[in-house]
């Protein structure tokens, strides 16, 4: 059956994605097609489904913010003999709850979007449907995965056959079902912000795509998937939270004309904050994530030991946190470092390419201590992380390597680990960045 339906997925040409219009296609013919392929099985009949498809994607963007009028991803499946011999034709959508037709109703009722589009479809489909004796059958899902009502009575139709064939129990078939539907929607969801992205940047100034391309980076908003907790200190004020969600989503935050430390021009959207040196902030934010980051190396039975280097003609110090026995038994000087992802020598490379701001001051760190740490048989590691959450390279692989330590020791998964180190880290940049821009907007 499998080899049937993916011969006649291949004879369509089937595209499974969204695209722009007058714009190539998101994503591959071939992976499309699978996609196509997977969600198929899922109407596992004895007739071969026959796939063909109608793509559309509809994006609207502002100079800082995306409305999503309507985007929908279609993909027609057609089954012979699903009731009373009558054949269907399933017309699988996914549309967005933030559609501003219905946003009054999404913002009070559950899956109010699904049912205007099935509501849609019907309108669109049921005559020429009639005309062709088959049933008009709409399967809307929303982008947040809420399904319409004749999706969900469909599916279950389908799982009570498909538990008589299989000799299974109709709730787990169902489960299964959900399951691989689910895999198939995040897949498009996926693509369809990465449509959503890219029109976005291409619309947007230079300042605004080096924040773009920042904050989308790998961990950068760690900070927004922790579980608060206020005993643990895992949590935000109300004032620096509504600061923060301002300053990551480009919003305005600035409220005086220049800086309550050193009088000089304040900018509006916290630039200047998160960089003046006077006040402490960019002291006691550093600090933060050096204890941070020392607090997981105790954890992980690393012995560090902090401010290690330093001598008498020299006070600077090499390591922030220094651990004896890193790699191959080798200690390891671990200099943290926040940069700002606006930094005027690397403005240009950091409105193309995320880290890059995070990359210079790798390269600056190794240049200055590379010497140093050498004579004294350390490894040199800069921990770098930009002011909106990008890390550096070797940051990145130097973090991994210490959830992998820490998750050998207290016998949990090394990814939940990995996610509590990027997750604290992450919430303390944020926390450091709103008290910053809080202290000079007063």
């Amino acid at each position: 059956m499998v080899q049937d339906v993916a011969t006649e997925a291949k004879k369509a040409e089937v595209i499974w994605g969204a695209s722009q219009q007058n714009g190539p296609s998101i994503v591959s013919h071939q992976r499309d097609a699978q996609q196509a392929v997977d969600l198929a099985q899922c109407f596992n009949f004895r007739q071969p489904c026959h796939l063909h498809e109608l793509p559309e994607a509809k994006l609207t963007s502002g100079s800082r913010f995306v409305l999503m009028d309507d985007f929908e991803v279609k993909c027609y499946v057609l089954i012979s003999n699903w009731a009373l011999g009558k054949t269907a034709a399933c017309d699988i959508s996914v549309t967005s709850p933030l559609n501003s037709n219905i946003m009054s109703e999404a913002g009070v009722t559950a899956g109010a979007a699904a049912q205007a589009t099935e509501l849609r479809k019907h309108e669109a489909n049921d005559v020429k449907c009639s005309e062709l004796g088959w049933l008009c059958i709409p399967l809307v899902v929303e982008s947040y995965g809420a399904w319409g009502k004749e999706a969900m009575e469909s599916f279950s139709s389908l799982a009570s056959r498909l538990a008589i064939t299989s000799s299974r129990p109709k709730s787990a078939v169902l489960l299964e079902l959900y399951g691989r539907l689910n895999l198939n929607l995040k897949f498009l969801s996926n693509k369809i912000e990465d449509c959503q992205f890219k029109k976005l940047f291409d619309n947007s100034i230079p300042i605004d795509r080096a924040h773009l391309l920042s904050i989308s980076s790998h961990h950068a908003s760690a900070w927004l998937s922790v579980t608060p907790s206020l005993s643990m200190g895992l949590h935000l004020e109300p004032s620096e939270f509504q600061v923060a969600i301002k300053w990551w989503l480009g919003i305005p935050v600035a409220q005086g004309q220049s800086c309550s430390q050193c009088n000089a021009a304040l900018d509006a959207y916290g630039h200047h904050a998160l960089c003046c040196k006077l006040g402490g902030n960019v002291v006691s934010r550093h600090n933060r994530l050096r204890d941070i980051f020392n607090d997981f190396c105790h954890s992980a039975c690393l012995a560090p030991q902090l401010e290690m280097g330093g001598w008498s003609r020299n006070r600077t110090r090499l390591a922030d946190v220094l651990v004896p026995n890193w790699v191959l038994g080798k200690p390891a000087a671990f200099d943290l470092s926040v940069t700002s992802t606006l930094n005027a020598q690397i403005f240009q490379e950091a409105c193309v390419t995320a880290g890059s701001a995070a990359l210079a001051a790798q390269i600056r760190k190794h240049r200055v201590n590379d010497e140093r740490c050498r004579d004294l048989g350390w490894a040199c590691i800069p921990l770098v992380v930009e002011t909106y959450g990008c890390w550096g390279t070797e940051a990145i692989q130097a973090l991994s390597r210490l959830a992998t330590h820490l998750s050998t020791r207290q016998g949990r998964p090394k990814s939940l680990v990995s996610n509590e180190i990027f997750g604290r880290l992450s919430l303390a940049l944020v926390r450091a960045n709103s008290r910053a821009i809080l202290s000079r907007s007063l």
